[in-house]
């Protein structure tokens, strides 16, 4: 039908060709921008701020996370990621893996299993999130990490932790109990998360 009715308007109106070619031209363009507007979205994760703001603290925006390798197996599982700002800030933050059996696993990638990272996000002594909430940017790498799964967060008031996840993992994260680990790993709040290998 389209077709016919660009033919009966090519008779009527010769020079209506040139224009219907350039608008199909344009329509093709606009389809391969559309799917990168889609991947702009998705790279980015939405944190509420849970951070108490003094007049010491220092405001942190334009957050970036990143530093996060596809497991391989037999290779170690990074057990990091970089946090960075437009400010200049940088520290790390805890990566948990979830394996596709669900068993949370930290050490060395297993073969025949895939693995999805949890983001144990938080801010250093010192420094707070501007606003109610916060736009954190994910890398392109880490995108590819979490697929085609909608990326959320969830704030853990034991541990004052965010973890960024895959919304399937929401239950598993929700509440997150503690575990010892050595604090000069991290700052505090990440010294306190822990989580089961059950």
């Amino acid at each position: 039908m389209v077709s016919n009715l660009i033919g009966w308007l090519a008779m009527k109106h010769p020079g209506i060709k040139r224009t219907v070619a350039l608008f199909v031209a344009f329509v093709f363009a606009l389809q391969g921008v559309f799917p990168d507007a889609a991947l702009a979205e998705r790279r980015t994760v939405e944190v509420e701020n849970h951070t108490l703001a003094t007049e010491q603290n220092k405001v942190t925006h334009g957050i970036v996370i990143d530093g996060v390798d596809r497991p391989t197996a037999g290779s170690e599982l990074d057990a990091s990621a970089n946090v960075t700002t437009a400010g200049g800030d940088a520290w790390e933050i805890p990566v948990i893996w979830v394996r596709d059996d669900l068993k949370v696993d930290n050490n060395t990638a297993a073969n025949g299993h895939t693995y999805l990272p949890v983001l144990a996000f938080f801010t250093p002594q010192g420094c707070t999130l501007e606003g109610t909430a916060v736009t954190i940017t994910l890398s392109d790498s880490l995108i590819a990490l979490f697929g085609t799964n909608e990326i959320i967060s969830v704030y853990n008031t034991t541990t004052g932790i965010t973890c960024i996840l895959p919304a399937s993992l929401r239950d598993l994260f929700a509440s997150v109990p503690t575990r010892t680990e050595d604090a000069s790993a991290a700052n505090a709040p990440a010294a306190a998360l822990e989580l089961s290998d059950d």
